[in-house]
Parts: structure tokens; sequence; C-alpha cells
């Protein structure tokens, strides 16, 4: 059993801390530098889920529905697909903002991770008149490692049934 405790103090603002550079990093694409906060055994996951009312039963297809299941090697090269400057749907480039709020963090007994629980807003901006805005849950896993603390696991519910914005062309 992996009891989840509680982390309060210098511990948890380490956690949060992180959090907001990584989001901070992701907003100004330094990429590379992000990548040395991602463990190299990462799971990265993004799932729409359908919404179905709690009597039916006539579906027996699972309700999430996963759009992103990368690893480490698969996150290098989205990012060396940036670095290559042929990515014509960012060019010119996106503004992000990323609004961070309800974060729980706790360590895991099992293995002194830390389990984090987080709800993110992120606003995208594209040329002129191109405004999204997406709003998720994210579930994840920090381990520390050489160069502080890593991302092991990311699990990211997206809030819309159906992606109304161009594309997940970015980073979550």
């Amino acid at each position: 059993m992996n009891e989840l405790i509680p982390v309060r103090g210098s511990e948890s603002e380490e956690v949060v801390s992180t959090l907001y550079r990584e989001a901070r990093l992701l907003d100004h694409e330094e990429y590379r530098e992000w990548m040395k906060m991602v463990h190299p055994d990462i799971q990265y996951q993004a799932y729409f889920q359908q919404l179905r009312n709690r009597k039916d039963k006539r579906y027996k297809l699972p309700d999430k529905v996963y759009t992103i299941d990368e690893r480490h090697d698969f996150l290098d090269a989205r990012i060396r697909q940036f670095e290559t400057g042929m990515q014509w749907s960012v060019d010119p480039p996106e503004r992000f903002r990323r609004s961070l709020s309800n974060i729980e963090v706790f360590k895991a007994s099992s293995t002194g991770n830390y389990q984090v629980f987080l709800n993110v807003f992120v606003v995208r901006n594209r040329r002129v008149h191109d405004e999204t805005t997406y709003s998720y849950g994210r579930e994840e896993e920090w381990v520390r490692g050489e160069a502080g603390l890593q991302l092991l696991k990311r699990v990211v519910s997206l809030d819309e049934r159906f992606l109304h914005g161009k594309n997940l062309n970015f980073f979550l």
C-alpha cells in the first residue's frame, strides 16, 4: 500500500517553486532547460474523458481516450522539431500564460517520491486574433535526482470532451 503523506513547509515550497519554474520555462520556449527537469524514464500522458450519464451502461469502451502518451525520446523529438524552425504552426511564435492552482503536494510512503495534484489554466495567443484557453488537471510524480527535482510522470486530464483549439502542439 502506497500511503500519501501531506508535505508542508520548505519541502512543499520547493516542489511548488519547481512547478512555477517549469511553467516559466515552457512559457518562454526554453525547452532544453525544461528537459533537464525531465527524468529519463518519464511517462507523459494526456486524455479526454467521455461524458456519459451515470446510469448509462450501454458502452463497454473505456471512459478515457489518451491523445498523448510519450516517453523521453518522443519529448526530445518534439523539441528538435521546434528547433528546426520548419514548424509553420508556431511561426510567428505563440505566447502562453499558465496559471497553476489548487496545488497539493504529498510524499509516497513506499518510494519517497512526491505526488502532486494541481489545476492548470493556459491562455494561448497565436497571430492577431487567435486566442484559446485550456483548462486541465494534472497528476504528477516528481523524484529527487542529481539535478534536483525531476518529473517522472505526468497525467493530464483535459476538461474538454473535444478539442476546441487548433491543436495540442505545446507542452501541457
